[in-house]
């Protein structure tokens, strides 16, 4: 899927502000900060999370475990610049 048609799944209220997404990443490798098992994938595939940076710009941002066991790295996208396979992660509200 792409990310106009993950955020048609998903809803405009699983856009997160820029303070939340670094909040919820930051709790969430806490917990796993030797990529241990828990609820962000640890293989290497992407942990998406959708951000709103201004009234009209939304881009995934995505946290990944490093290959080798080198830690989590962070990083932000284009929106539509990326196809994302069936085995990555999109995080929600719930």
């Amino acid at each position: 899927m792409n990310d106009s048609q993950i955020l048609a799944e998903i809803g405009e209220a699983n856009v997160f502000s820029i303070d939340e997404a670094c909040a919820i990443f930051k709790a969430l490798t806490e917990r796993q900060p030797n990529g241990e098992a828990g609820d962000l994938l640890t293989n290497g595939y992407a942990n998406i999370i959708y951000v709103r940076l201004d009234e009209k710009t939304v881009v995934p941002a995505l946290v990944a475990w490093g290959s080798g066991g080198r830690g989590w790295g962070l990083s932000a996208g284009s929106f539509g610049g990326s196809l994302w396979n069936a085995d990555r992660s999109v995080l929600v509200r719930g």
